[in-house]
């Protein structure tokens, strides 16, 4: 099992790499795992996905005032 810390570093490069395609990259390679019977890892996308929600709703949007 990948560990938490992981999860989220992975997330976060692929946010500043690919920026709002993020989740759809992460989705997708999550179905490809899927689709090739790969359990673990599929759950290891899947969590990564999951980190990039969280991720984004922590992040202020563009005109949105931080407190």
């Amino acid at each position: 099992m990948t560990s938490p810390i992981d999860i989220m570093r992975c997330a976060k490069l692929l946010c500043d790499q690919y920026g709002a395609e993020a989740d759809l990259i992460a989705a997708v390679r999550a179905d490809r795992l899927l689709e090739q019977g790969e359990l673990d890892g599929y759950a290891t996308w899947k969590a990564i996905l999951r980190a990039i929600v969280d991720i984004r709703s922590q992040t202020p949007r563009d005109g949105q005032s931080v407190h």
